[in-house]
């Protein structure tokens, strides 16, 4: 079973990449990583079973499962990685590790681009350093989801998801 962890919805500006926003209807699910998953990112579903995985620039909406979670009942690596640019750290799942992802709920993620309240959440789908992270109007649109405060530029966001992250226009 995935876990999930305390709420930090009083101090917003405190937020950090997977924290969960509100425990109002948290619905953590948990999966093997089939490569690494950064926390607060899209993930996909993996190759086999119950496996997820990064989202990669050639994922698409329907492919997401959810945004990964950091939690602190197990060790979450931190360490310095060269070649990431704006960010000297980075911490998540390594390959082989269960991976909690949010699939209902409301969580903190890094809005790269910047937002206004009630825009439409975008994941950055082109390779480099935030592939996978979130933004408005470029990328990948999950317009089901919206972002639920202003969020400038580089700023930790609040967004809010239910289940369904994406409808398509035209009907399968």
């Amino acid at each position: 079973m995935a876990i999930s962890q305390n709420e930090f919805s009083i101090y917003p500006g405190q937020a950090y990449e997977g924290q969960i926003a509100t425990l109002d209807r948290p619905r953590v699910n948990s999966g093997i990583a089939d490569d690494t998953v950064w926390f607060g990112r899209a993930v996909v579903r993996g190759a086999a079973g119950r496996a997820v995985k990064a989202f990669t620039k050639d994922s698409k909406a329907a492919d997401m499962v959810g945004v990964s979670v950091r939690h602190a009942a197990a060790m979450s690596y931190d360490g310095p990685n060269t070649g990431n640019g704006a960010s000297a750290m980075k911490s998540g799942y390594f390959k082989g590790q269960h991976v909690s992802y949010l699939r209902d709920g409301a969580i903190r993620v890094l809005c790269v681009d910047g937002a206004k309240a009630g825009d439409t959440v975008s994941i950055i789908n082109e390779d480099g350093d935030n592939l996978g992270r979130f933004t408005h109007g470029k990328g990948i649109e999950l317009n089901c989801v919206k972002w639920r405060d202003t969020v400038p530029a580089g700023g930790m966001g609040w967004i809010e998801l239910s289940g369904t992250l994406s409808v398509s226009a035209t009907p399968a």
